[in-house]
């Protein structure tokens, strides 16, 4: 994580050398969280982000997010007890993406925009919890006040991220984003299987 830290320092010092321009802006929207081998459920990412835009229409955008990644377990049903057991986690993590995009005009004070990179995140907090449904009732436990503290979940987390959107006055920007989870988010040692985050987003944002 330091060594990541490290590098997109270097990168923004150095390519802010050579920016001809350089912008701040804000962004929020909406996450479609679906990690492999369970279901998915709805976030939510909030941030900030930095700009370096050059002369050949290139560009490099590091953010400063707070995303949420929820997930759901598919049903599992006990024949002993004629019980239905689903399991839902809703983490949130402190993210760091750095995209290298390219921006093209289709017609006046509007261009289309496409960027890849790496993104690192630290899980801060979340709670698991644990609803079972008999023919009756349905009775919601809290199975975990901090999945990342009691260790149920890996803390940190990479991949891979591709965002397309558009860009509208140089100050708004739509675009829609999918990223790819490297890691394993449960720890190991917990009798869980291999699941990594994927997430579709969309987000509006406003560059100052």
């Amino acid at each position: 994580m330091r060594k990541l830290l490290l590098l997109l320092l270097a990168t923004l010092y150095f390519g802010g050398l050579r920016a001809q321009e350089v912008k701040l802006g804000v962004f929020t929207g909406m996450n479609i969280s679906h990690p492999s081998e369970l279901d998915s459920r709805l976030g939510f990412n909030v941030g900030a982000k930095g700009e370096l835009q050059f002369q050949n229409n290139m560009y490099l955008e590091l953010g400063l997010s707070l995303s949420s990644k929820g997930w759901k377990s598919k049903g599992y049903y006990d024949a002993s007890t004629q019980e239905t057991k689903v399991w839902k986690g809703t983490p949130y993590y402190f993210e760091i993406p750095l995209h290298f995009g390219y921006k093209f005009s289709v017609g006046e004070n509007v261009k289309v925009l496409g960027s890849v990179g790496p993104y690192a995140g630290l899980g801060l907090f979340g709670k698991s919890t644990c609803s079972v449904e008999s023919k009756n009732n349905v009775v919601k436990t809290t199975t975990s006040d901090n999945l990342f503290k009691d260790k149920l979940q890996e803390r940190f987390d990479w991949g891979v991220g591709i965002k397309l959107g558009v860009e509208i006055h140089n100050h708004y920007q739509l675009s829609l984003g999918y990223n790819w989870g490297l890691k394993n988010i449960y720890k190991k040692g917990n009798g869980q299987g291999d699941s990594k985050n994927r997430i579709f987003n969309v987000s509006f944002a406003y560059l100052f």
